[in-house]
């Protein structure tokens, strides 16, 4: 997982301070390719288990999916419903500073 420098996060918030949260979108932009991969090789290996009649391999793929789905869905609610906390009891100073600096402050 990429760890992200404070500048970026800084950058990041002050960007989500000014447009409002973009959950949906933003998670698309960048994880967009993701979804149609995932998509594709469940297709493949689901053609695989019908073909060998592995009902149960099915069942398992299927509940994968439902799985996966619902895991970042819960999550996107989740930072949807916090964000107004952060957004109130951000230093939005301390943020502008870091996010204007060449090196990260402390």
């Amino acid at each position: 997982m990429k760890k992200f420098t404070d500048k970026e996060l800084a950058t990041f918030m002050l960007e989500t301070r000014q447009r409002g949260p973009r959950y949906l979108r933003r998670y698309f932009k960048l994880n967009g390719w993701r979804w149609p991969l995932l998509i594709l090789v469940l297709i493949i290996f689901m053609c695989f288990a019908i073909f060998a009649q592995s009902w149960g391999f099915c069942g398992y793929l299927i509940g994968l999916a439902c799985g996966m789905f619902a895991r970042d869905m819960a999550y996107m609610r989740y930072q949807r419903d916090t964000w107004p906390f952060y957004a109130k009891t951000s230093n939005w100073e301390l943020i502008e500073k870091i996010a204007k600096a060449e090196q990260s402050v402390s």
